[in-house]
């Protein structure tokens, strides 16, 4: 919804072609999204001396981080970290990994492997370990495997002990794949947010709709009145059709030095043509670029505080994106 909005803003402001690849994008989204729910995308598929993981590369500088598969020799693997990593950064403070710039990082249980390629040290990590199907027996079996090159931080340390005994966990063709994105928690949260968009995108692109399609025109007006103590505004007359209209703007708005502005003076100002006792000092451009940027802010910014309240008084399940803000257990 959000993007649509801003595909419809570029379109109506004349740059087709950027607005077309937003909706391009829209619809690439939709996509990856329905295919992320029927096709959860495997973590960890062993074979013969190998293990192919799918994660994200570590880096505090990347804006974004795309996913990506690595194919590790197991002789090659150096260390893996579990749970809720903790290393020594300033002052000696226990902090998150550096190269996980989540803002959940501190709450969030990682699977994090450093691995040697090339001659050089690389690290892939998966951000939450308990979105993994069957993710205690994945650490029974890295155990296993690796024995004392695997650390597992937190209550994670007793959680795994059950798993130790899987003993066939982990053999070649063993894979785990991401928990299916409808599992009741996480689906409750997902329906959640998306009704809370479409409510509320729903009413931004009822407004934005109809102001953008206000036919405005220009035409003159007489300042009736100035108010430096409301905002530097001012109150104006104009006539339309032998009828006399009153409005009110901001000099800021109008573009207009307000130390200047006296009762008499004339300004321009734009009417609707259907309800001319609608009108606006702003060019049809800017009100349009408002109404719509007002529209993105309110169905993305809106949900998400719900999101944060609801998880902030655990009203719904647990969903490790929003760790961060809920209670401690």
């Amino acid at each position: 919804m959000v993007l649509a909005l801003g595909a419809v803003e570029l379109l109506l402001l004349g740059y087709a072609f950027v607005g077309y690849s937003g909706f391009a994008v829209v619809i690439f989204s939709l996509l990856t999204a329905i295919k992320r729910v029927l096709l959860p995308r495997t973590v960890i598929d062993i074979s013969t001396g190998r293990m192919l993981v799918t994660g994200l590369n570590p880096g505090w500088w990347k804006l974004v981080k795309l996913w990506k598969s690595v194919d590790i020799p197991l002789g090659d693997v150096t260390d893996i970290r579990i749970g809720r990593i903790r290393e020594k950064g300033f002052f000696g403070a226990d902090v998150p990994p550096l190269g996980a710039i989540s803002k959940g990082a501190r709450t969030q249980e990682f699977l994090w492997i450093r691995y040697n390629s090339s001659g050089e040290t690389r690290e892939i990590y998966y951000p939450d370990i308990r979105s993994i199907s069957n993710w205690m027996q994945l650490i029974g079996a890295m155990r296993r495997m690796f024995g004392d090159r695997v650390t597992v931080f937190g209550g994670l340390a007793t959680e795994g002990e059950s798993a130790r005994g899987a003993a066939s966990f982990g053999d070649a063709g063993s894979k785990v794949s991401e928990k299916p994105l409808h599992s009741r928690a996480k689906m409750t949260n997902v329906m959640v947010w998306i009704a809370a968009v479409a409510v509320f995108g729903f009413g931004s692109f009822i407004s934005v709709w109809h102001t953008i399609n206000r036919k405005f025109v220009a035409t003159r007006a007489t300042v009736t009145n100035v108010r430096p103590s409301n905002h530097l505004s001012f109150e104006y007359a104009y006539t339309v059709g032998g009828a006399q209209f009153f409005g009110q703007g901001t000099a800021g708005r109008a573009d207009l030095q307000f130390e200047r502005m006296r009762p008499g003076d004339v300004v321009a100002i734009y009417y609707d043509t259907n309800q001319p006792a609608v009108s606006t000092v702003e060019p049809t451009e800017v009100v349009r670029a408002r109404a719509i940027g007002c529209g993105i802010a309110v169905c993305a910014v809106i949900p998400l505080l719900l999101m944060i309240l609801l998880h902030r008084f655990a009203v719904l399940p647990r969903w490790s994106l929003f760790d961060v803000v809920r209670p401690r257990e």
